[in-house]
């Protein structure tokens, strides 16, 4: 009899940005996309997905004082993975105009510079706003390294099935909603 090994998508970010999504710090993703992910740029191209905490091309001096309280993810020289969280995309936003990420600056971690940064990157304006409603596992799951999990990239798959990992929201309904109305109003 065969097996077959369930694969599901990932998304890679900051170490530090998934514990404040972890922590319903924020709701929000900015992104603009990886290098290999060539001319097309980024896609969405999953609606649910585990949240992959990368420490690569972190830069904590990029993001704002407070993401510090959010730091205790990074511990330097460990060779583990821990998949704590998985996402659920609420709303797609095509961030267009430096008005709309002045808008949303209170929003996320990040520091106005790389956001700017990004938004300007690879002589394209704009940048894609996700909404994501968090579940936490009961219990994380570990991965080991592996080659397929590296590089400048934002989709990755995992062998780890959403559905035989425990999980509660991250934020109740109230609590989420309350943040998304707040967010997508600055936006009007």
């Amino acid at each position: 009899m065969t097996t077959t090994t369930i694969l599901a998508p990932a998304f890679k970010e900051w170490a530090v940005i998934v514990e404040a999504l972890g922590q319903g710090a924020q709701i929000a993703i900015l992104r603009k996309g990886g290098i290999a992910e060539g001319r097309q740029g980024f896609q969405i191209k999953h609606h649910r997905f585990w949240l992959f905490p990368t420490q690569y091309h972190q830069q904590l001096d990029k993001t704002k004082p407070a993401a510090t309280a959010y730091a205790g993810a990074l511990q330097a020289g460990v060779k583990t993975i821990p998949l704590q969280y998985f996402a659920d995309i609420t709303d797609v936003h095509y961030l267009e105009t430096e008005a709309q990420l002045t808008a949303i600056e209170s929003e996320h971690l990040w520091k106005p510079e790389i956001i700017t940064e990004r938004f300007n990157y690879g002589g394209e304006t704009g940048l894609h706003l996700i909404v994501v409603r968090l579940h936490k596992l009961a219990q994380p799951v570990v991965l080991q390294p592996d080659a397929s999990y590296d590089g400048c990239k934002s989709w990755i798959e995992l062998p780890v099935d959403f559905a035989a990992n425990p999980s509660q929201p991250v934020l109740t309904d109230a609590e989420f909603t309350k943040q998304r109305d707040a967010l997508l109003a600055k936006l009007q």
